[in-house]
């Protein structure tokens, strides 16, 4: 007897549009009541310069480039709150750079990275040594690279 209610083309029609009714406007406020907004009131950006928004992952970037830099120079023994600040002094010095339209080529991006020792064989850089090091992160480190240069015009 239920199948048969079901079947009916006008039954069937009737029930879709109340499911649509009651289903699509919970997605709806479901999706849009959680799109910008963290759980715990927080702010979804780590912090602003120059009334511009960092986001957490651009700040994640300079901390990690930061703590690399920190390690490799200092040791392992070094205090977050060191890091975190010489990250914001990074992404600081950075925002300046852009806003004085400091400008890093390519030619000096590559004249840096061939300076490198660690990618020179009999005193030349190697093109297949920079690729097997530095693989599918080349443009990551690149970028790298030319951050690091246009801070150092900066300052």
């Amino acid at each position: 007897m239920a199948l048969k209610f079901l079947r009916k083309r006008k039954n069937m029609k009737f029930i879709m549009w109340c499911l649509a009714i009651f289903i699509i406007p919970a997605f709806v406020i479901w999706g849009t009541g959680s799109s910008n907004k963290r759980d715990d009131g927080r702010p979804d950006y780590a912090g602003k310069i120059f009334n511009k928004k960092i986001s957490y992952e651009e700040y994640a970037s300079a901390f990690q480039v930061v703590r690399d830099y920190a390690i490799e120079t200092f040791g392992k023994n070094i205090p977050l709150e060191l890091i975190d600040q010489m990250a914001w002094n990074r992404i600081i010095l950075l925002q300046a750079a852009k806003r004085q339209n400091i400008i890093v080529k390519d030619s000096e991006i590559a004249q840096k990275i061939a300076s490198f020792p660690v990618f020179q064989r009999n005193g030349r850089f190697d093109r297949k040594t920079y690729k097997s090091i530095v693989g599918e992160y080349a443009k990551n480190f690149e970028e790298k690279i030319r951050s690091d240069l246009s801070i150092a015009k900066i300052k």
